[in-house]
């Protein structure tokens, strides 16, 4: 598959259900920006909490219980904000397992997306909790390699790619198989081995590649816009960023699908003109011999196959040279001539019975004298 073909074949499953794909992107997003909110005002609140204790044990100190208070706070905070963390990184791989549920499911049935799959995520949460967990604890792991200077965050770079681009599928194949985390990895990683490593990875850089692209020209327009007017300029700039925030994600959700198909995610091919296929009917199933009056099926010979290898080549320059030869012609020999009388006899003797004996001779005519 082309790299043309993958992003118009994104953009053919995005287009069909557009509106409801970014309406699906906008539930998703206010339940995350609600619920990020409600984290960092919990934090704010022990953080402030923490600053102010702390503040008025070194003001007064007579007060020096209120250190450990602000410690005791500040710690809390940390935990809240870890925890809350791996809950909103949860809550999001489940809201966008069901929106590729909704793409990938829409695509199998050939029909249009239907809005309640992207709630069906909740069934398979323990999947998605423990992929959201060991991504969590593997982000813990790579960000302790920055204390080594330099050195230690080339490694958490290169690291944090490849995982990325082997667990690529994971959440397309929870969602679309219902598999496990760790079977959905496994196959994740033969899936993109069977593609091509760096073929998978040229195409998600060129689809980072094809957003810094539209961000760039936003920015182009709305500095345009500000050199008449600011106010302008700024507006529109924000419209523009907003837009792509809510059309951007959908299409990616496009985009990693076409790629899992592509990959061998067990789904139904779609044509090379674009589209989506439509599978051909079942043929009907033969009559069943030996039932009604239909009797029992002539037994048929399979006609030869054709020459293959270099006999191919010999059959194509000479048509006749590959045909059976036929039967050389010879002349039937003629039947051995047998003796009438032997003959006559032969005909009237029946086989296997002796043959009659001879008849005595006549006697002698008397003389003429006597």
């Amino acid at each position: 598959m082309g790299i043309g073909d993958v992003f118009a074949r994104a953009w053919d499953l995005w287009r069909r259900d557009v509106g409801w794909l970014i309406l699906a992107g906008l539930v998703v997003g206010v339940i995350m920006v609600v619920v990020f909110a409600i984290v960092g005002g919990i934090f704010a609140a022990l953080m402030a909490g923490a600053g102010s204790a702390i503040g008025a044990d070194a003001l007064d100190n007579s007060t020096g219980g209120l250190t450990g208070l602000g410690a005791g706070l500040g710690i809390m905070g940390v935990i809240v904000y870890l925890v809350a963390m791996f809950l909103i990184q949860v809550l999001g791989m489940t809201f966008y397992g069901g929106m590729f549920e909704m793409v990938i499911g829409a695509y199998r049935q050939q029909r249009n997306v239907q809005f309640g799959d992207l709630f069906s995520g909740f069934r398979k949460f323990g999947s998605y909790a423990l992929y959201a967990l060991v991504m969590f604890g593997v982000s813990l792991g790579l960000g302790l390699l920055n204390i080594l200077p330099f050195i230690g965050a080339i490694i958490a770079f290169v690291v944090s790619i490849w995982i990325s681009i082997i667990w690529l599928y994971v959440l397309p194949l929870i969602a679309d198989q219902g598999l496990t985390f760790m079977g959905a990895a496994g196959k994740s990683n033969q899936m993109v081995k069977s593609a091509g490593w760096w073929w998978t990875f040229g195409m998600v850089i060129l689809l980072g590649i094809a957003a810094i692209v539209v961000v760039v020209l936003i920015v182009i327009v709305a500095v345009g816009l500000g050199r008449a007017s600011e106010t302008a300029g700024i507006v529109v700039g924000v419209l523009l960023f907003l837009l792509f925030a809510v059309l951007f994600p959908p299409y990616s959700i496009c985009y990693i699908s076409v790629l899992y198909v592509a990959s061998g995610g067990d789904v139904a091919v779609v044509p090379a003109g674009g589209g989506m296929g439509t599978l051909p009917p079942a043929p009907p199933a033969p009559p069943a011999y030996g039932t009604g009056n239909f009797g029992t099926p002539p037994a048929y010979s399979m006609p030869p196959g054709p020459p293959a290898g270099d006999d191919a080549w010999k059959a194509a320059a000479d048509p006749l040279a590959s045909a059976a030869s036929p039967p050389p012609l010879t002349q039937p020999e003629a039947p051995p001539v047998a003796d009438a009388g032997a003959t006559a006899v032969t005909e009237a003797t029946p086989a296997g019975e002796p043959e009659p004996p001879e008849p005595p001779a006549p006697p002698a005519p008397p003389g003429a004298g006597a």
